[in-house]
């Protein structure tokens, strides 16, 4: 029965270690406090140099995403966001206005 057991609780282990470890594609939109599209905003992978830019229509595509994996959105003039992806593959994302950090990058 013990055997049984451990068997069991190391399959699963080894089942979890492979669920976590997939990677996918996440898909969504960027856009302002107004719901406009923000096209050119940086989107990246925490702690990876993996990233991509939304495109015209705000759209963001960005691949080997796993579930563990933090995406870190920032526009200039805009505050910058850290999204969890977890189990999502399609995500919605709303930038509000920084004035401060939009009157430092004119001010350079």
């Amino acid at each position: 029965m013990k055997v049984k057991l451990v068997i069991l609780m190391i399959c699963f282990r080894i089942l979890s270690l492979w669920v976590t470890s997939q990677t996918r594609t996440v898909t969504g939109n960027v856009t302002d406090d107004k719901f406009l599209s923000l096209p050119g905003v940086s989107i990246l992978i925490v702690g990876t140099t993996t990233g991509t830019v939304s495109d015209a229509d705000g759209r963001l595509y960005i691949s080997n995403v796993k579930s563990s994996d933090r995406l870190k959105i920032s526009f200039i003039g805009m505050k910058e966001q850290t999204i969890e992806v977890g189990r999502k593959s399609n995500i919605a994302v709303t930038l509000l206005p920084d004035l401060v950090g939009f009157i430092i990058s004119v001010i350079r």
